[in-house]
């Protein structure tokens, strides 16, 4: 069975009914019924007019099928023209050519709108005059959108912005805190190179000092055995005491114990000039006591007199390593400038003699002082030696940490600034690219 349409089922029975009339008019013309004809005549005439209405209406609906079929296809340049028709079927045709215009405008404006923005122009909107139900609403949410999107990407140029300008910042930064901490790793090199140069010839001079005040104690030992056999009948002298000397520091830190060791070099030194001054006290006294004892005393002045002259060299010495220990502690001021004063040593010396029976006597005991001192002054001056090699080996550390700290500058200079840089110019090209696109 044939599904048919209202229009053509209309005609099928428009065509039946005029079929029928025929027939009926030619039985009526041959039986002679002429008012039967006429009526019959009539109706067929009605239904011709009936057919051709149909047909029209037909050919009206095929061409809105076209146009339609033409916008299913996207075509919207397709309209219904030369519209004759009256009434429902009229006003239907001419509703279709308004409803694609507005879907032909909402197109239109849409597609201008997102052409622009696809050019990262956003001041295109699209025209809502006009607009009704869902296009208006439609025209509105993709207005709203490219409003949206212009201030996202306003507001990302602007964080970019601030990006590149605080990487800039940075950079410089780096360069500067680089460059500073590269000057204070060559002043302290130079710091070093100084200290090192003075503790040399310190231990030089202390080196110096030590055979001077070794020799004193050989002399000392050759005029103590003088004297002992010249007063090999006289009564044993009376003991004098030894020197006392409390040294206190405290050593937290390899600084501070720099500047202790400069102290106790400094001590030592004073020691040993007091020693000396107190040998050539002595070496006057006992050139005295032989000229007294005439003949006999002969050999104890010459030995008095080397005494003498040594004690000179060594007073000379002393003062050499006093003007080198102070030239270490300026040294060692200008790196640490930490160096602190722990005081001074606190030496008492309580001598107390007792009466002797003769002069010879006396100068006995004094040459056992002088022998004593001059065995102190030799430990004091070895303990100098090895104060100075202590601050020699410190100082070639604090350099190898100079000569590291200017290694890992070179290397923030050179490696670490670089790839800031290259990342700086990273986002410089991503800064242009994006102003291209904001």
């Amino acid at each position: 069975m044939m599904n048919l349409s209202s229009l053509s089922s209309a005609r099928l029975l428009n065509v039946s009914a005029l079929g029928v009339c025929v027939i009926t008019g030619g039985v009526l013309l041959i039986n002679g019924s002429w008012v039967g004809l006429a009526g019959i005549a009539v109706i067929a005439a009605c239904q011709i007019a009936a057919f051709l209405q149909i047909r029209k209406s037909e050919s009206e609906i095929e061409r809105m099928t076209e146009t339609v079929s033409s916008l299913a296809k996207g075509d919207f340049e397709s309209r219904l023209t030369n519209i004759t028709e009256k009434g429902q079927f009229g006003e239907f045709q001419w509703v279709l050519n308004e409803m694609v215009d507005a879907v032909d405008s909402f197109i239109r404006e849409a597609t201008a709108a997102m052409e622009h923005v696809s050019r990262n122009q956003y001041f295109r909107r699209i025209l809502e005059a006009g607009m009704h139900g869902n296009l208006l609403n439609g025209a509105r949410i993709i207005n709203n959108a490219a409003q949206n999107v212009e201030d996202k990407m306003n507001g990302f140029v602007n964080v970019a912005t601030d990006l590149d300008a605080s990487l800039t910042e940075v950079v410089q930064q780096i360069n500067a805190t680089a460059k500073t901490l590269e000057s204070s790793a060559g002043t302290m090199q130079n710091s070093v190179s100084v200290t090192s140069q003075g503790a040399d010839a310190a231990m030089k001079s202390s080196d110096s000092a030590s055979m001077s005040v070794q020799t004193i104690s050989a002399a000392a030992e050759e005029m103590s055995s003088c004297i002992a056999e010249i007063t090999q009948q006289m009564s044993k002298t009376s003991s004098i005491s030894k020197m006392a000397v409390e040294e206190s520091a405290a050593a937290t830190q390899t600084i501070a114990e720099l500047s202790q060791m400069a102290d106790k070099i400094g001590e030592v030194v004073g020691m040993i000039e007091e020693i000396a001054g107190q040998t050539n006290l002595l070496a006057l006294n006992a050139t005295i006591e032989a000229a007294r004892a005439g003949e006999a005393g002969k050999g104890f002045a010459v030995v008095a007199s080397e005494v003498k002259e040594l004690a000179g060299q060594t007073s000379k010495a002393t003062e050499e390593i006093a003007g080198l220990v102070t030239s270490i502690r300026g040294s060692v001021d200008n790196v640490v400038k930490t160096f602190t004063s722990i005081g001074s040593v606190i030496s008492e010396v309580n001598e107390a003699a007792t009466a002797v029976a003769a002069a010879i006597e006396e100068q006995s005991a004094a040459s056992k002082e002088i022998a004593n001192s001059a065995e102190h002054a030799s430990t004091g001056t070895h303990g100098v030696a090895g104060n100075v090699r202590d601050i020699n080996q410190s100082m070639a550390q604090v350099g190898i940490a100079a000569n590291d700290v200017m290694q890992a500058t070179g290397e923030l200079s050179g490696k670490a600034v670089k790839r800031v840089h290259l990342l700086l110019d990273k986002m410089g090209a991503f800064m242009t690219e994006l102003k291209k696109i904001a």
